[in-house]
């Protein structure tokens, strides 16, 4: 099922308030949104992007899996 991206809300961009220009979602792609299967749902941890920051010091990380969804963005659908 096509779902909309939750970093760029399926816009394809997003926009830099500092810089005054949009970007493309660097997790889209600029497609606006992902093909998930129906028994997943985007990963809430890391929004489908399947990276996380690590902080390894005062102002310094580094860009890791997310623990989370190992990397794929997705997550078994959760019931309710």
């Amino acid at each position: 099922m096509l779902r909309k991206c939750l970093v760029c809300n399926g816009e394809g961009h997003v926009f830099s308030e500092s810089l005054g220009i949009a970007f493309e979602c660097d997790v889209c792609h600029g497609k606006r949104g992902f093909d998930v299967p129906n028994d997943k749902d985007f990963c809430p941890d890391c929004k489908g992007k399947g990276k996380g920051t690590v902080m390894i010091g005062p102002g310094l990380g580094i860009e890791t899996n997310c623990e989370r969804c190992f990397g794929t963005g997705f997550i078994d659908k959760l019931t309710e």
